[in-house]
């Protein structure tokens, strides 16, 4: 009879250990079911808590992890539109937790470290997330433009150009790379990989007139020389004096400190600017004669033999105006607000009297009439005009809803 009980005992608890994973695997498709109808009705929450049933009832049950993961994202999603974003940073940590592989879930969570500026954190994410898939040039590109979005532009670059290099030749890849890599003042990669997109696109006018201007720029690049400080990476020609020098950065410096207080913005990368002499300017980008500047994604001045200090300082607080309503707004502020901005900032700020005294002419603006206007590429005349709009409609938001309106409006374009 012992040998039997001895014999017997481990079926008897083979077979109880069955039934109980039969009923657990029940229990566990029904919280799953429960969980299902809710996210039907819209109760989020509720729904999380049926599936962390189904998971902790039976964790073997992958469809009830995978729609736990679901659920917890789409949370993370509101609250992130809500800007409750701890609530949704630890949404996406959970969801990603359970399922890693999913990237859906770690673009969110990278587009939250993107809104709250932190470097460290979008910079170790968006890593992660190309590591699971290098060969995707959709997800590569999306990860280079998050990172351009808090000025890393070196991580972007070093991305695409992983993807370029390794991989089967993407026209959107080949071209933000060949783009990033100009700004950024390396010509003979910028053309290399332009050229692989031209060939993908030979008709393509943008990438043509690029390489055009590439050709022309690389002409002027042997008279130019180098020099960085802590916020700024200048590039100036060979034969400026030390002191034009020393006199540049110390506007930009200015600039740095004056404008970033009133905008509430310090850019943490270093800032691209390229001073060229005024005739170098005008054939490498073949602008029209009142531009006295340009910026497209670096600030570029030109400087002519008998420039004044005035001017050059004008000049330069325009551009970097420009460069920081590009990067406060992801380059999606209205052209009156960009532009009007960079004229109030052009001087030590003497135009705020009038604004503060509303000293203004009251009219209704068509932001969009000055948006085309300034597209249509103006004479002179019509870009006085312009201009003279954009800094009296950005005059009067100031005068009107003050500095915390220009800044939200900024951060949050429409």
């Amino acid at each position: 009879m012992i040998r039997v009980k001895i014999i017997l005992l481990p079926f008897l608890l083979c077979l109880l250990a069955g039934v109980l994973q039969a009923d657990n695997q029940e229990e566990s498709w029904l919280f799953n079911s429960l969980g299902i109808e809710k996210i039907r009705k819209g109760d989020i929450t509720g729904a999380i808590k049926d599936f962390e049933n189904a998971c902790r009832t039976n964790p073997f049950n992958d469809t009830a992890m995978a729609n736990l993961a679901c659920a917890r994202n789409n949370l993370g999603v509101f609250f992130a539109s809500e800007k409750k974003y701890p609530d949704a940073i630890r949404c996406f940590m959970a969801a990603k937790a359970q399922k890693p592989e999913d990237v859906s879930v770690r673009l969110n969570l990278l587009a939250v470290y993107i809104n709250l500026k932190n470097q460290n954190l979008a910079e170790n994410e968006a890593k992660d997330v190309v590591a699971l898939r290098p060969n995707d040039p959709e997800l590569v590109a999306k990860v280079a433009l998050a990172m351009q979005k808090i000025q890393n532009n070196e991580m972007a670059i070093e991305f695409l150009q992983q993807y370029s290099d390794n991989s089967e030749p993407n026209l959107e890849v080949l071209v933000m790379l060949g783009k990033l890599l100009y700004k950024s003042g390396d010509f003979k990669n910028s053309k290399y990989y332009l050229g692989l997109a031209s060939e993908l696109l030979p008709e393509n006018k943008e990438i043509i007139e690029l390489l055009k201007k590439i050709e022309r720029e690389v002409l002027v690049e042997d008279n130019q020389r180098k020099l960085s400080n802590v916020h700024f990476k200048l590039t100036y020609p060979a034969n400026f004096l030390p002191e034009k020098i020393e006199e540049i950065l110390e506007i930009l410096e200015e600039a740095y400190n004056e404008i970033g207080g009133y905008l509430e913005f310090y850019p943490e990368n270093l800032t691209e600017v390229t001073v060229m002499n005024n005739s170098d300017f005008r054939y490498v980008h073949e602008l029209p004669k009142w531009a006295a500047g340009m910026y497209d994604g670096t600030i570029k001045i030109p400087v002519s033999a008998n420039c004044s200090y005035e001017t050059l300082k004008k000049t330069i607080r325009h551009e970097y105006t420009h460069h920081l309503v590009f990067n406060l707004s992801e380059g999606k502020a209205p052209v009156w607000l960009n532009e009007g901005l960079a004229q109030i900032f052009e001087t030590d700020l003497e135009y705020l009297e009038d604004i503060y005294k509303n000293e203004l002419i009251q009219s209704d603006l068509c932001a969009k009439q000055i948006e085309l206007g300034f597209k249509s590429k103006p004479d002179s005349v019509e870009a006085k005009r312009l201009y003279a709009m954009s800094l009296n409609k950005t005059s009067q938001l100031i005068a009107n809803k003050g500095w915390g309106a220009v800044i939200n409006m900024l951060k949050l374009p429409e």
